[in-house]
């Protein structure tokens, strides 16, 4: 598989086999030959992972459901589990992955970039995040489409956002919001 530098990457695939037939052979039938060529493409990928980390990511958590020094905190250790599982279905070489995560304010913490995968800062920064905090999925919302619109992102890739959650928002401060360094008129 290659992958060029513009807008897809293809897979060509051809196959053929010779099938010996068992009843067709009454008919005069030794054999068949059968043969299948396809391609398949792919688009680039900017995909930013929006993670929530609130205080509810721990409500499963034994003895008390709180966020503490115990381990596994649950839900939230699944949810890094997931995320890092997540960025193993990607081609470095190809997509770029970005990470923000949201309690009761957003933080973009790992810039859409080809660096992900077992060892990279993604990675780890994803394992040390900690839970805690409100739920602002709408000021979280915001952090990934600045990145989705900033440089980093390709205007020939495919802009892709995945929201892990539990829950539905319960807190709105996005006084820090501001343009995403754009023009906004």
């Amino acid at each position: 598989m290659s992958f060029p530098a513009r807008t897809d990457a293809r897979t060509h695939i051809a196959a053929q086999a010779s099938i010996q037939t068992t009843f067709d052979k009454l008919h005069g039938i030794s054999g068949v030959t059968v043969q299948r060529e396809t391609e398949a493409r792919s688009s680039p990928r900017d995909v930013v992972l929006v993670l929530d980390r609130s205080g509810s990511m721990c409500f499963d958590t034994p003895p008390n459901g709180r966020c503490s020094d115990s381990a596994p905190l649950l839900p939230w250790s699944n949810v890094q589990n997931a995320a890092t599982t997540f960025a193993n279905l990607f081609v470095p070489q190809y997509d770029q992955l970005g990470l923000t995560s949201h309690a009761t304010t957003s933080t973009l913490n790992h810039q859409l970039s080809h660096v992900f995968g077992p060892g990279s800062p993604y990675n780890t920064t994803i394992s040390t995040l900690p839970p805690g905090g409100s739920t602002n999925i709408g000021h979280a919302l915001y952090q990934w489409r600045c990145e989705l619109l900033s440089a980093r992102s390709r205007p020939d890739a495919v802009r892709v956002i995945v929201l892990l959650t539990d829950g539905i928002p319960h807190y709105y401060n996005n006084s820090s919001l501001a343009s995403c360094g754009r023009s906004t008129s």
